[in-house]
């Protein structure tokens, strides 16, 4: 799982708990889950060295509380954080987004194509053949429709027994009349 975060206390600690309880809660007794699979979880937030390198501008906001022992942050990034100070992401133009982000997924080793393990990449095969008998059942039944339908008959009376389906179901739109009718005659029920 890869994690972009702003440049503050809240969302280090989001980004790290997600997939991990807290020391802290494990010593209170206060654990109230526990995560069923393990999943990789990459932190691509923003740091104070990318605040600094692109000269982004920082947020006043009131810092509150303190940092967990396991957190992630630096001695460095904890003292611009007490000092009532955040940076977000929003701070960024458009083209360094795309350039800060595109470096975070090049450091993570993300600038390749990615090929999934055997046992995903079999579960994606056997979907992608149900898509594939499904897709070539649609064209032909497309194909039959298409050609049933120009070969139908349309009845000569046709608008005067929409009309009277109609008038029999007041609440009925006309195409849903009109369906139903189509329908009874290729059914041989009209």
């Amino acid at each position: 799982m890869l994690v972009a975060h702003d440049f503050d206390k809240a969302r280090f600690e989001i980004s790290q708990r997600l997939t991990t309880v807290s020391d802290w809660a494990r010593q209170n007794d206060r654990v109230t889950y526990e995560f069923e699979n393990e999943i990789r979880v990459i932190d691509l937030g923003l740091r104070l060295a990318d605040v600094e390198k692109y000269g982004l501008e920082d947020k006043q906001c009131e810092f509150k509380g303190r940092f967990a022992r396991d957190s992630i942050c630096t001695e460095e990034e904890k003292e611009f954080l007490r000092s009532d100070r955040r940076v977000e992401l929003n701070a960024f133009t458009s083209p360094q987004f795309v350039e800060w982000i595109e470096a975070k997924l090049t450091e993570h080793r993300f600038d390749k194509r990615l090929v999934p393990k055997d046992d995903v990449l079999e579960d994606a095969y056997r979907r992608a053949v149900v898509v594939d008998i499904v897709n070539a059942a649609i064209e032909e039944a497309m194909e039959f429709a298409t050609d049933e339908a120009e070969n139908a008959t349309v009845p000569k009376t046709l608008g005067r027994q929409l009309r009277a389906h109609m008038k029999e179901n007041p609440d009925m739109p006309w195409d849903k009349a009109l369906a139903d009718q189509a329908h009874e005659k290729r059914n041989g029920n009209a």
